[in-house]
């Protein structure tokens, strides 16, 4: 009939538009890569991130610290079936990725080949990758994901924008992402230690300093920055 016809023309389209937004996606992350700029992954639902707060603030402030940002939702992914209980479709993908992105395996669950080839190169570098979540105080899908994100991300650090329906005041963005954070794995047992900076004063913390607090120095300042206090697991 000429609606189901229609139905399976309108499908067509939609998995040739999703393929060509993933390949746009691996040509920007090639160039990126090709000139030295670091890839960073926006994570969100699309209808949140565009159009609107990755379109006007996201992309443009991290534009602004040599980043390229990709939207999540270029990405295909095989969902986790360890989250196979979450209800909607769409957060179930937010939560297998920063699952993925925490264990460096994204692309083991990115079904686009270039893509897949792409964060695979990213994800074995040294560098974490920058990953910025946003969310919404007030919808239900963001209210059953964000206990999952905590737990999931509790290990690296990310930046996780929260805001209510009216995503365009944003105007303490730019502080956050301004702020300088280092994962580093240091020790016997590789644990955690964290450099958090003011990229104005370049003056920097060192958060749970477990181990060899001189190599965390060290760290700092070659990225440019004075520590000048340390934390050690909590106790200044």
């Amino acid at each position: 009939t000429e609606l189901h016809a229609a139905v399976a023309g309108a499908i067509d389209a939609h998995h040739r538009l999703r393929h060509d937004a993933a390949d746009f996606a691996a040509d920007l992350i090639e160039q990126a890569l090709d000139q030295g700029v670091r890839v960073a992954l926006a994570v969100g639902r699309e209808y949140v991130l565009n159009p609107g707060i990755y379109d006007s603030h996201v992309r443009r402030l991290l534009a602004d610290k040599h980043m390229a940002a990709i939207p999540s939702y270029v990405l295909d992914v095989d969902l986790d079936p360890d989250y196979a209980h979450i209800y909607w479709r769409n957060p179930h993908a937010i939560v297998t990725m920063l699952d993925a992105v925490a264990r460096r395996r994204l692309h083991e669950r990115i079904r686009h080949p270039r893509l897949a080839a792409l964060f695979k190169l990213i994800e074995c570098r040294a560098d974490l990758l920058p990953v910025v979540q946003v969310s919404t105080f007030t919808c239900g899908p963001d209210s059953v994901t964000a206990p999952f994100v905590a737990e999931i991300m509790k290990r690296r650090p990310f930046l996780l924008i929260q805001s209510d329906a009216v995503l365009k005041e944003l105007a303490h963005l730019e502080n956050r992402v301004n702020t300088y954070v280092k994962q580093l794995e240091l020790g016997p047992m590789q644990n955690y230690v964290y450099l958090i900076g003011d990229p104005t004063t370049h003056e920097a913390a060192v958060i749970d300093a477990a181990w060899d607090v001189d190599a965390a120095i060290r760290t700092a300042e070659a990225d440019g920055y004075t520590v000048k206090t340390t934390d050690l697991a909590g106790n200044p």
